[in-house]
């Protein structure tokens, strides 16, 4: 199980990635966490480096990736 990563954001709480099948897992302020697929780990490092997680998530996460709610 990968560790997660704690996210300084009011929408965001953490996320894990697994680069052996390049899903990544966040979950949200409101609990519900999600699973991305196809999740190049270029794009798990930059929302860990993000100004805002939050804002990085809107433009290059959500409606990029396949997803479901976990």
């Amino acid at each position: 199980m990968p560790d997660k990563i704690h996210l300084d954001s009011s929408h965001l709480k953490h996320f894990t990635y697994d680069p052996g099948s390049s899903t990544l897992e966040i979950t949200f302020a409101n609990a519900r966490t999600y699973r991305y697929t196809q999740v190049p780990s270029s794009i798990a490092t930059q929302l860990q480096a993000a100004d805002s997680a939050g804002q990085f998530f809107h433009n290059s996460i959500k409606s990029s990736f396949p997803f479901e709610e976990v």
